[in-house]
C-alpha cells in the first residue's frame, strides 16, 4: 500500500480531501471504519505492522466507535487485546482489565489534542503498563509534540510534516 493508496482510503472513510494538503494540523477531519469497512481493514492491518516491532501486549484507544472498531482491528491483527478509556463523568478508566506490566499501542485515527495524548499514556502508567508505541492513521503537530519515547507510526503525513510514517 502506497501514500496515494493511504489517501484514497482515507477520503472513503470520510476525511476531506482538503484536509490532506498543507501544512500539518491538529484540526483534521474524522475518519469513519463505517464508510469503507473494507479500507478500514487494510488501514488497521498496515498499522499493526508498523508497531509489531515493538512487540506490544495491549491495545489502547478512546471510547467512540470509529477508534474502537481500528483498535478492534490493530488487536486482532496482533494477536492481543483491546481497551477502551471511558470518561465517567470526568473520570477517566479502562473498560475491561489491564495486565500486570502490559507494553501498550495507543491507537486512534488522528490525536488531535494533547490532552488525549497524556491521559491516555498517564492511564496506562497508573494500571502498570507502559506505552511502546502510537498508531494513528493521521499524523499531527500534537502527535509530534507528546509522544516522548514511545514509537509512532502515522501513515499519513501532510507535506511538511516532521514526523512522517514509520
Amino acid at each position: 500500500m502506497n501514500d496515494l493508496d493511504v489517501r484514497r482510503l482515507l477520503i472513503a472513510g470520510g476525511v476531506p480531501q482538503d484536509h490532506l494538503v498543507g501544512p500539518p494540523s491538529n484540526d483534521l477531519g474524522n475518519y469513519c471504519s463505517l464508510f469503507d469497512p473494507g479500507g478500514a481493514e487494510a488501514l488497521g492491518q498496515r498499522l499493526a505492522e508498523g508497531v509489531r516491532p515493538h512487540q506490544p501486549t495491549l491495545v489502547v484507544t478512546w471510547e467512540d466507535l470509529e477508534n474502537s472498531v481500528l483498535a478492534h482491528i490493530v488487536a486482532r491483527e496482533l494477536g492481543v487485546n483491546a481497551l477502551r478509556v471511558v470518561d465517567a463523568s470526568g473520570v477517566l478508566d479502562f473498560d475491561g482489565a489491564f495486565g500486570d506490566a502490559d507494553r501498550a499501542v495507543l491507537v486512534s485515527d488522528a490525536f488531535r489534542t494533547d490532552f488525549a495524548i497524556n491521559a491516555m499514556r498517564a492511564l496506562t502508567e497508573q494500571h502498570g503498563g507502559h506505552v511502546v508505541a502510537f498508531a494513528a492513521l493521521m499524523s499531527t503537530p500534537a502527535l509530534s509534540d507528546a509522544t516522548g519515547d514511545a514509537a509512532v507510526t502515522a501513515l499519513w503525513a501532510t507535506p511538511g510534516d516532521e514526523n512522517p510514517t514509520s
